[in-house]
């Protein structure tokens, strides 16, 4: 490996010129020319001691090389005579631009260039064998690694040529402000490069190639090499010239388009190139997805040396594209660091690790006590006082072995405080909460990550007009089966409750036992993005996390508070939750229609349908005057649109009261029905009428996704009502199943696998967003976009969420679920009131006596409700 003492000048001949400001410019460029060609010069006839054949070689690819970088021709007649009398002292500075205007040959340039170009490749050749001949040692092999030594040194060689030009544009351009650290960095760099140092040309090699594979596929990113870029460090390297480590940047670009239109669909034709020069060409079928730039921008990964900021990378960079009309931007640069952590930060780890503490204790008493009571010994703890056997309870709260064998018990999720199985149990709603929770999941899995960033991202266009893929793009419907089966579950609870107390009701307590069996798994949630942020790092790390810890600063306490869903997208902290707002909104309200229905269950009955009528006759009603999508469709390139559309028509929680009115009305019908016989043939007509209106519906955005525009009475109706007859149809299955007219179906929504993935569902809600955000952000190349790609990503999504949610649920959702009971499941006993009914009571039709649902401890049965 050769390393010329002569390039460091160039660093101060450079350093001269920026101080004083005084030293002529072609004075300068002609110095840096004469170093850097004479330096090219030695590398190609002094390393190895080659003979003089090489030598004669030299000065026909040194002038083939001058031109490739020659950028601009004077527009002054005497530039074109000085050129004409020197043509073949050629020098750098002809690259720079001049104060008066330039006129660029672009032809002509193009022309050298190529021939140039070619030149380059055939002389590259001939000296590679010629380096290859000549060699003399002990393994032909080693002769051609040397003289891939000596190639790879003169293409090195013309790009140190260039790149030194375009840096003196940059300092000659007054429009233009690099640092003086970042000069003295690239300048090393380039003295590196020359040399062939490990360093600079890891520093070439990490950065991203702007036209990948795939380009005309829609491939519009290039994350480089981001680990190796990080490891870049010149200490190491005492000749250096300069001690800077790797810094990792992230250009975005977009290209030229014209004003975006007011509709803009996903077969939108930005060029119309027909009859034109680029019709039929490449060209035209790239302009296919040109539309993209409108609102996402490429992406290519740059490596740059830490002293320079975005800002000197920025201005150096444009000199290469600023007659191309690409708007380009740098951002998101950052170096090598460990984990800095924030006060904030710091209280969460504090918190975490008393939880971890209490865990592990608990634990070890837990085994200990059950050891003890196995052998017959006597506890080494004493229970006799009140405040021990609580003190001893709180600590048990956290056992991992007491929670977890709860959490794998094989018995019903729906009936959790029961510990019979002669008791009345829903265990199909444990399946039906299992496959929606996964369902989900999948289509989070396509949705969430950024789309551009992934490999032949045209492909995710052409799979949106896919018939199959809506049954992802319209799982929107999905979120009204969890409306369903709250209310489902509240009703059922409460008709229990209700009976067993001979209608006495309070309504504060319930309303706290609802917010406290969210509220910590919601609180570990929101810690979790504060903190997960700061523990690693990746390509599109920050890009994924910075937005959302922005609106989680901002408005964290609205998730905590379950009110995020009346804020707007982009003020939503941890956007899935809206859920549990509306969830929660919805069940304070509940008791409007749970008490008349109580009270007389037709009253009740008929208030639920009005209600629910009238709110769906609303939305379509609105939906028609606002001129609004049916649904949230993803028939634009827009992510920005999907987003509005988000915002607007799906969060809202009235929006949602069609389904969960359809849920109260089931929970009083599957409380009261314990058996309900059909003949086998409407049965049979009833599921298939259930379960085609299911496939009906998640299909039925397949026109609008291709961009067809329904008639606006048709759409106002199908917004109205198609989350209602989803409920519906959910609603018969289980109806169908917990009054025995399931079948196979029932059986297999039973089984018991789903039951500790049922329990563990809320908290797979919760945790999944993260998942996804992490997998994504962490990911240091793109993934091809395809089918089967995003079916692999959502079994890895999958089991991660499951492993985090076990943790979750071990560590925060069952401990202080236990807490709460011990503390506070009974503060609000003075807001109990009687309802009284204006009916004889009903009884469940069973043709039996009326079922009692008691727990061990003889309190009335408490139904969860949550995910």
């Amino acid at each position: 490996m050769f390393y010329n003492k002569k390039l460091p000048s160039v660093l101060c001949l450079i350093l001269s010129f920026l101080i004083t400001k005084n030293c002529g410019q072609h004075i300068l460029i002609d110095a840096i020319n004469n170093i850097t060609g004479a330096t090219l010069a030695n590398s190609s006839i002094d390393y190895n001691n080659t003979t003089t054949d090489v030598v004669n070689d030299k000065p026909k690819l040194q002038q083939q090389q001058q031109p490739v970088f020659n950028d601009y021709t004077d527009a002054d007649e005497d530039s074109a005579a000085a050129e004409e009398e020197d043509d073949d002292d050629m020098s750098l500075s002809e690259n720079v631009p001049q104060n008066t205007h330039i006129e660029h040959d672009f032809d002509g340039q193009l022309n050298r260039f190529v021939d140039s170009g070619m030149h380059l490749i055939a002389e590259t050749q001939h000296m590679f064998n010629t380096d290859i001949n000549e060699s003399r040692s002990d393994s032909p092999a080693k002769d051609v690694w040397l003289a891939y030594s000596k190639s790879w040194g003169r293409m090195f060689g013309a790009l140190v040529n260039y790149m030194m030009a375009k840096m003196v544009e940059s300092e000659t351009d007054p429009t233009t402000n690099m640092t003086m650290d970042c000069v003295m960095a690239m300048t090393a760099t380039l003295s590196g490069l020359h040399s062939q140092r490990d360093w600079a040309v890891k520093l070439i090699d990490s950065s991203g190639r702007p036209f990948s594979a795939g380009s005309l596929d829609g491939t519009i990113t290039s994350l480089g090499a981001y680990d190796q870029c990080l490891a870049i460090d010149t200490s190491v390297d005492p000749g250096a010239g300069a001690d800077y480590v790797g810094q990792y940047c992230v250009a975005k670009f977009q290209l030229a388009l014209p004003p975006k239109p007011k509709r803009l669909t996903l077969r939108h034709r930005v060029f119309n190139f027909t009859g034109t020069p680029a019709d039929g060409t490449f060209l035209d079928e790239f302009s296919l997805s040109a539309h993209a730039f409108y609102d996402r921008s490429g992406r290519i990964g740059m490596c740059i040396p830490s002293a320079c900021n975005a800002d000197d990378f920025h201005s150096f960079l444009m000199k290469f594209i600023m007659d191309s009309h690409i708007n380009m931007t740098i951002n998101d640069c950052h170096v090598k660091q460990l984990p800095s952590f924030t006060v904030l930060h710091k209280s969460i780890i504090s918190v975490l690790a008393t939880v971890f503490i209490l865990m592990t204790v608990s634990t070890s008493l837990d085994l200990i006590i059950d050891y003890t009571t196995d052998k017959k010994f006597t506890p080494f703890i004493s229970f006799e006082t009140k405040y021990r056997k609580l003190f001893v309870s709180t600590l048990l709260a956290f056992s991992v072995y007491r929670n977890g064998r709860s959490l794998f018990a094989a018995k019903s999720l729906s009936t959790s405080t029961t510990t019979t199985r002669t008791s009345r149990s829903i265990d199909c709603l444990n399946g039906i909460r299992v496959l929606s929770m996964i369902w989900i999941l999948w289509t989070h899995t396509y949705l969430i990550p950024i789309k551009e960033t992934f490999t032949f991202a045209r492909e995710f266009m052409f799979a949106v007009e896919e018939l199959g893929f809506q049954l992802i793009l319209n799982g929107w419907v999905l979120v009204d089966t969890f409306f369903l089966l709250g209310a489902m579950l509240t009703t059922y609870s409460l008709f229990h409750r209700l009976d067993k107390s001979g209608g006495q009701l309070n309504i504060c307590q319930q309303i706290l036992n609802r917010l406290f069996r969210f509220w910590p798994s919601v609180a570990l949630t929101v810690a979790l993005i504060f903190l997960v942020p700061a523990l690693a790092s990746g390509p599109l790390w920050n890009e994924y996390f910075d937005i959302q810890l922005d609106k989680c600063y901002r408005y964290w306490w609205t998730t905590l508070t379950f009110v995020n869903n009346w804020y707007d997208e982009s003020d939503m902290c941890l956007l899935h939750t809206w859920y549990l707002s509306a969830d929660i909104q919805l069940f304070i309200v509940s008791f409007i229609f749970i008490i008349p229905l109580y009270k007389n269950p037709k009253f009740g009955i008929k208030l639920i349908v009005l209600v629910a009528s009238a709110n769906n006759l609303a939305i379509a009603v609105r939906t028609f005057m606002l001129k609004q999508n049916p649904t949230v469709l993803y028939n634009t390139p827009s992510e920005s649109d999907v987003f509005n559309q988000t915002s607007t028509i799906y969060v809202n929680t009235y929006i949602h009261l069609g389904p969960y009115c359809v849920g109260l009305i089931l929970g009083y019908g599957v409380y009261k029905y314990k058996t309900f016989r059909i003949n086998p043939f409407v049965n049979l007509l009833l599921w298939m009428v259930s379960l085609f209106g299911c496939l009906a519906i998640m299909l039925s955005t397949y026109t609008l996704n291709r961009g067809v525009q329904w008639n606006p009475i048709f759409g106002a109706l199908y917004a109205g009502l198609h989350r209602t007859a989803w409920s519906l149809c959910v609603a018969w299955i289980i109806f169908g199943c917990t009054t025995k007219n399931g079948g196979p179906i029932n059986t297999f929504l039973s089984w018991s696998l789903f039951g500790p993935l049922g329990k563990l569902s809320f908290m797979i809600y919760m945790m999944h967003f993260l998942v996804i955000w992490v997998r994504y952000a962490y990911l240091r190349q793109p993934l091809p976009f395809s089918h089967y790609t995003m079916f692999c990503e959502f079994i890895i999504n999958l089991v991660v969420s499951i492993f985090v949610a076990i943790v979750a649920h071990l560590s925060i959702e069952a401990p202080f679920l236990a807490l709460y009971n011990l503390y506070l499941s009974h503060i609000f006993k003075w807001a109990n009131f009687t309802i009284n009914r204006t009916g004889k009571p009903f009884k469940q039709s069973t043709g039996g006596q009326q079922q009692q649902h008691i727990t061990p401890n003889n309190t009335p049965l408490v139904v969860t409700s949550k995910l």
